[in-house]
Order: structure tokens, then C-alpha cells, then sequence
């Protein structure tokens, strides 16, 4: 059975990481919007017994709700605690940040952590940890030098007569991903025109 259906006239393509309330019945949830306009991204309150449908607090991650009354989520790249009655399921006061270290994944609005109870919350650090470097190899394995600076790579390919290097790089948002070609000889780097959006 369907419980929530994406308005696509408020730019929400998907609805995803819901998260249910003590109450069993109302759960917070992320719509998610994949259009580049991230500033849309909101919270929701949803329920099982009804059609309701209301907006929490905008945000680019996953919701979750810990005891005594909390609502956790990411705002500024930092997840923040803010109070939140699951009564009435309104929030309170300012956000305060709890931590700027946790791994986040923009491709999917995915933030790595958890709770439960009053005293547990568990995350995944890992801020920058996306970082590779492109790197020659010898025939035994050892390195013999790099190319450019550590960035978010994938998909390296060299062109047939060597000259070469395709690969693919995601922008410092992690939201985009671009084609950039790389003159071996002259060791100078161009962009490709053509960009790709990252799908969720």
C-alpha cells in the first residue's frame, strides 16, 4: 500500500529514510527533491492512519527522533539536535550542532547515523574520506608517481595511444559529477563540456 506520493508541484521526486515516532502511528521522512534546487529538501510528518502531510524543518538528510525529545537531522553540513514534542510533533528552540564529522552521502541525502534511546547515538565519521588519488603503478606494484591532487575520482581510462587520461570527477557539493580529460605529456587538465548529474 501506498502511504506517500511525491508532489511533484512542490519539486519533490522521491520520498525516502523514514523514521516512525513512539506513537507507533506518525513517522518523519525526507522528500527528497532531485532537481538542483537542494534548498527544497524538507522533513516531513507523515502517518499511517491518514493522509496528513506536514512540513517539519528543511533539510538534505535523513530525520530521526531520540528520547527524551529530539529531533536529529543535518542542517549547514553538521548534524543538529533540536527539541521536538512527538505529541504535538513540533520543534522548539534552535538547532544546536552535535558534530561536523559525520559521513554524509549527497547522491542519496544520506547521513550515516543512528539512535536509540535516551544515551545512544552512533555515527560515521568520514568527512573528506570520498578522496582518491590518481597514481601510476610499476609491473610490481610499486608507485612511480601521481597525477594532480586527491579528489572524488572513478573510472579512469587511458586513451590507445597513451597521451591521455579520461576519468571521471564529482564536484566539492558531491552532487554533479564531470568528464575531465588529462594531457599526460603536457600534464595539463580540461573539463569536459558535457556534464553528468549524479542519479539518486
Amino acid at each position: 500500500m501506498e502511504v506517500t506520493k511525491p508532489d511533484a508541484a512542490r519539486l519533490e521526486s522521491s520520498h525516502r529514510w523514514p523514521f516512525f515516532l513512539p506513537d507507533g502511528k506518525h513517522f518523519l521522512y525526507l522528500a527528497a527533491n532531485f532537481s538542483g534546487q537542494f534548498d527544497k529538501n524538507v522533513i516531513l510528518l507523515g502517518a499511517l492512519d491518514s493522509s496528513e502531510k506536514r512540513t517539519i524543518v528543511s533539510s538534505d538528510s535523513n530525520p530521526a527522533y531520540a528520547e527524551p525529545g529530539y529531533l536529529l537531522y543535518r542542517r549547514d553540513n553538521a548534524l543538529v539536535a533540536q527539541r521536538f514534542d512527538p505529541k504535538t510533533c513540533a520543534l522548539t528552540g534552535e538547532p544546536r550542532a552535535i558534530s561536523d564529522e559525520v559521513q554524509y552521502f549527497p547522491q542519496t541525502d544520506l547521513a550515516l547515523f543512528g539512535v536509540a534511546g535516551k544515551e545512544a547515538l552512533v555515527t560515521q565519521t568520514g568527512r573528506g574520506a570520498d578522496k582518491s588519488q590518481l597514481t601510476w603503478f610499476n609491473r610490481n606494484g610499486g608507485t612511480t608517481g601521481a597525477i594532480g591532487t586527491p579528489g572524488a575520482f572513478a573510472n579512469p581510462s587511458i586513451s590507445q595511444d597513451g597521451r591521455r587520461l579520461a576519468f571521471e570527477q564529482t564536484d566539492r557539493d558531491g552532487r554533479h559529477i564531470d568528464i575531465w580529460i588529462h594531457e599526460l605529456a603536457t600534464n595539463g587538465t580540461t573539463r569536459f563540456t558535457l556534464g553528468l548529474v549524479a542519479r539518486r
